[in-house]
């Protein structure tokens, strides 16, 4: 029972120091990288795309960055590979 009241005491007292508000700055930059099989630029509205609309890539282009010269294999196995193994 002792144990089980210092227990509950170390939890209040831990809960007590929320006054204090600080900014953590990420060290490293935050990357998302999206590889999606069989999938044309002509299937994103961003871009270019009329008949499609893709909103939530949309504004992830618009805040990140978006390549225009991009060189691919016609077989996804080279891709993955390179992304497994570094």
């Amino acid at each position: 029972m002792k144990n089980l009241i210092l227990f509950g005491l170390l939890l209040s007292l831990m809960g007590c120091n929320n006054n204090r508000t600080t900014t953590v700055t990420p060290s490293q930059p935050n990357i998302i990288f999206i590889m999606v099989d069989d999938l044309g630029k002509e299937w994103v509205s961003h871009y270019g795309a009329e008949n499609i609309s893709t909103p939530n890539i949309d504004a992830l282009a618009a805040s990140g960055m978006t390549f225009h010269n991009v060189y691919s294999m016609p077989q996804c196995t080279p891709t993955r590979v390179t992304l497994l193994t570094g």
